[in-house]
């Protein structure tokens, strides 16, 4: 968070992403934190925390859904990488989840993403709300359909949160309240 605290307030430090990182990560990496968040090209999150190559381990998707290749990748983060942190990154006026509320036809296989979407998206939602609805869900999703992930939850190796990102402040927000644990 302090790194989204300098990118936010301007002054960001861009640490760790020279060439000299890239050749000390060769032999591999060790992320603090691993992300799920959407495929928007205005949140990407190693500069939205202002974080370097090999902090953080991200997955991202359109609608920030947690898809079954996005569940593997995370699972890995989790139990090769020892990411201590999972987190559902959504932000402010998501395209996806503004989609998955109107409900109209998409051409291709965009369906498919928002039939991720649509489960936590009440009808006739504000976007603002949806976009949290959905956080929360892809969270739970996480902890409830990985049987990896849920492992690591239970033995509190990892803890899985979502946040909001908001697209005109720059700043990240943890969403409130308790998450949903395994067993609800």
């Amino acid at each position: 968070m302090a790194g989204n605290e300098r990118f936010a307030t301007g002054r960001p430090e861009s640490p760790r992403r020279g060439l000299e990182r890239v050749r000390a990560l060769v032999s591999g990496q060790v992320p603090y934190a691993a992300i799920l968040g959407c495929a928007d090209s205005r949140v990407p999150p190693e500069i939205v925390f202002d974080e370097g190559l090999g902090d953080v381990f991200t997955v991202r998707v359109a609608g920030h859904v947690a898809t079954p290749g996005a569940i593997a990748s995370l699972e890995y983060a989790v139990a090769v990488l020892g990411a201590p942190v999972v987190l559902v990154l959504g932000h402010r006026f998501c395209a996806a989840v503004a989609a998955a509320i109107e409900g109209e036809p998409v051409p291709g296989r965009i369906s498919t993403l928002l039939d991720h979407i649509s489960p936590p998206v009440p009808g006739g939602a504000v976007i603002d709300d949806a976009v949290i609805a959905n956080a929360r869900h892809q969270a739970h999703v996480l902890q409830t359909s990985s049987p990896v992930i849920q492992a690591a939850v239970a033995a509190r190796s990892v803890v899985v949160r979502s946040a909001i990102y908001d697209l005109a402040d720059g700043r990240v927000r943890f969403l409130p309240g308790r998450q949903r644990t395994v067993s609800e």
